[in-house]
Parts: C-alpha cells; sequence; structure tokens
C-alpha cells in the first residue's frame, strides 16, 4: 500500500467511530521525537491543539529531508487531530497484550495522550523514537 493511501486508511479509523480522543486531563502533554540520538521535534498537546516543530538541531543541518507531512521546518504545525505519522504509533486496542498493558498501567484507553506516552516510543515501521517530556508533561 503506498504511504498516502496508508496514510489516509489509518486517518479513516480514527474518523470512523473509533472512541480514541487525545483528551487525557486538562494541562499540556511534551512528546520529543529523536532520529539515532538527536532531537527532530516536539509534538505537543494542550487538551485542544496538537502542535509539531523541528528542533533547532534538526534545522541547523540541511542534509536531513523533513519528515512527510511536516515538509517546511521553519513552520510550526497544529491540528485538532493527531497526525497519521504520530497516531500510526498507537497499537490496535484490540490486542490482548494491549489491552493487559492498559489495565496494568491504568491508562485511559480513549486517551490518544495516554496511549501515545505508553506505546509510542518506537515502532518497527520508523527509526524514529518518541519520548515524552516527563518534565513538561503537566496534568491539572
Amino acid at each position: 500500500m503506498s504511504e498516502p493511501r496508508k496514510f489516509d486508511r489509518i486517518r479513516g479509523i480514527w474518523k470512523k467511530g473509533n472512541s480514541i480522543s487525545p483528551v487525557v486531563n486538562p494541562g499540556q502533554s511534551t512528546f520529543n521525537l529523536f532520529l539515532r540520538g538527536m532531537e527532530v521535534g516536539e509534538l505537543t498537546y494542550d487538551s485542544t491543539t496538537w502542535r509539531f516543530r523541528y528542533s533547532d538541531s534538526f534545522k541547523s543541518k540541511p542534509s536531513l529531508r523533513p519528515i512527510a507531512g511536516f515538509p517546511d521546518p521553519e513552520k510550526e504545525y497544529s491540528s485538532t487531530e493527531l497526525w497519521p505519522f504520530f497516531a500510526m504509533r498507537i497499537p490496535s486496542l484490540e490486542q490482548s497484550a494491549v489491552k493487559r498493558a492498559i489495565r496494568r498501567d491504568a491508562l485511559n484507553e480513549a486517551s490518544q495522550v495516554d496511549l501515545l506516552g505508553r506505546f509510542g516510543r518506537k515502532t518497527i515501521s520508523s527509526p524514529f523514537e518518541l519520548r515524552i517530556d516527563e518534565k513538561r508533561h503537566v496534568i491539572a
């Protein structure tokens, strides 16, 4: 499946009644995106809007190509929906191991922030690593 069709399929899953929402608790959550140890950018959620911006270290390396969906390294992107690049890091809630982890870790299974924080660090389909910034993860 081509990348654009794959993202359209993922986006469709989120729109077709999937009950996962970004709401965790009022506050702000921050995630840092890394590639081979270098910080690439920052993803934040402030209870209504997701934002992504590239780090200064990424912008200082013109040999690095921007991520599909975020073509301009100078721009701050914002959306009320989590972008497919990040949403695909959340596994299906139908998997028994995922269900067990959600129960064991007392996660809100309807929260993209909780699920991204627990399951989004690494995927087999992407060389990027997403880490929650514990210092800037505020729960009101």
